[in-house]
């Protein structure tokens, strides 16, 4: 039985591969088409889990991937939490997992005799429910997403990485991801589609929110300025 997506590491980390994949993309869409952008969804993965080192450059690897993001030409999409730095959970057990591939996968893989402790290690770095625990808002108990239990548990590192501390952290990932939102928009030198061509980002996923410390929106503005 292959291991596929659920083994720890299933395919090492290749930087030029990855530069060459999105030169592709963008020089086959510069005279005809509009890239959307993204690095993670409720499918995939936390992108600074999965490409960045969280134990030792955890804000660092998250501005790095903004940046990246944000300068290619098309439209950015943040998916909810990256602009704060969310990573992947570190789960212990099946019983903390609610996607049903994962669970039923674990299954297949305890019945054929396969190691249940390196599934669980590859389901946190791999699997979709990293994408799909709650939104970190604060240090409040359950991140600040509920007042009551959610339906999958909130990551243990809520009570440093949230958008209440981000807010007010002018070196945070937040902060960083303002910035690039705020540059200019020129027009690319790289594949222009057309006259006074950006690249413009449209609206997160994240929808607008009040807090105690003030109002937090979206670092996305809600304004697409697409020429």
């Amino acid at each position: 039985m292959g291991r596929g997506l659920w083994q720890t590491a299933p395919e090492p980390f290749d930087l030029v591969n990855l530069k060459t994949v999105l030169s592709k993309w963008q020089l086959a869409l510069s005279e005809d088409g509009w890239n959307s952008l993204f690095w993670g969804n409720h499918d995939l993965p936390r992108a600074v889990s999965r490409y960045g080192n969280v134990s030792g450059y955890h804000v660092e690897s998250a501005k790095m991937l903004a940046t990246v993001l944000h300068l290619l030409k098309g439209t950015p999409f943040v998916y909810q939490g990256e602009e704060i730095g969310m990573t992947n959970v570190p789960f212990t057990s099946i019983e903390q997992y609610r996607d049903i591939e994962t669970i039923n996968m674990h299954r297949l893989h305890v019945e054929a005799g396969l190691s249940p402790e390196e599934f669980i290690r590859g389901a946190n770095e791999n699997g979709r429910d990293n994408a799909r625990t709650p939104m970190q808002w604060s240090a409040a108990p359950y991140g600040g997403f509920s007042t009551g239990a959610p339906w999958i548990e909130v990551n243990p590192n809520y009570p440093k990485v949230n958008a209440e501390a981000a807010i007010k952290d002018e070196k945070s990932i937040w902060n960083h991801y303002r910035k690039l939102i705020a540059l200019p928009t020129l027009p690319l030198s790289m594949g222009s589609t057309g006259p006074g061509s950006t690249n413009t980002p449209m609206s997160s996923c994240i929808p607008a929110r009040s807090t105690g410390a003030g109002s937090l929106s979206s670092p996305i503005s809600r304004r697409a300025k697409l020429r």
